[in-house]
């Protein structure tokens, strides 16, 4: 016999009070063996169908929240086949499926969860934002930290060359011109000096000017004795 394809609409509360329209598609058909039946024991066997798939929708729904019940589809499906199998097999009809095509809320409550979930999207965005520039923050004080290392490490260096070269010149002009301690610090403070004034003369405006006179590397070198005297007058008291 031909497979008949019905479509009924059920309304029904969930768990948590929300009123939701099912839409369920039977797929029917007379049993060859009770075609009698099914001519002169029913009058209008889709009310029938329809009471019955209602009473499934309405004792199973309420069961469930709304989330549930949307996950409970098959299931629920496979319970409005069962009972209105057992429903509709006196009257000679053979369902051969059911099948729970969709779950639609109250147009208010689906605005409401269409807010509720675009205001979680957006709470995720943030949160996730937030994360980001944290993450942002941490490497940027990471890699300043890191700069500021490297650059104490380079400065570090450069100071130990400076003075290796000073070492290794003080020695070649004691021991190969035969220069005194006096001589060497004054033509090193002199030289010095003279390439600060070189400095300024290249770089003009970026540079600083102290305030100073033709006596100051006289006073410079005065005061590098001085504490070369003083230095030795401690080794000679230790």
């Amino acid at each position: 016999m031909r497979t008949q394809m019905l479509s009924v609409t059920s309304d029904s509360k969930t768990k948590d009070n929300v009123t939701v329209t099912v839409t369920t598609v039977i797929h029917l058909r007379i049993d060859p063996k009770y075609v009698y039946a099914a001519a002169y024991t029913v009058m209008d066997p889709d009310r029938i169908l329809q009471s019955l798939v209602d009473d499934v929708v309405r004792s199973e729904l309420p069961k469930m929240t709304l989330d549930e019940s949307y996950e409970a589809k098959a299931t629920m499906g496979y319970e409005v086949k069962r009972i209105v199998q057992e429903g509709m097999v006196r009257y000679g009809y053979e369902i051969t499926s059911a099948l729970i095509t969709d779950l639609r809320p109250d147009p208010s409550v689906l605005r409401a969860m269409n807010e509720i979930n675009a205001a979680k999207r957006m709470r995720e965005a943030s949160i996730e934002k937030a994360e980001a520039e944290k993450i942002m923050s941490v490497k940027a004080g990471e890699a300043d930290a890191e700069t500021k290392y490297l650059s104490g490490v380079g400065v570090s260096r450069m100071r130990s060359a400076i003075i290796d070269g000073f070492n290794e010149n003080i020695s070649k002009m004691r021991h190969e011109n035969g220069m005194s301690h006096q001589e060497v610090v004054s033509m090193m403070l002199t030289t010095q000096y003279l390439d600060v004034l070189s400095s300024y003369a290249t770089n003009g405006k970026s540079s600083i000017v102290v305030p100073h006179g033709l006596g100051v590397p006289n006073e410079m070198q005065a005061a590098v004795r001085d504490g070369m005297v003083q230095a030795a007058e401690v080794q000679i008291d230790s």
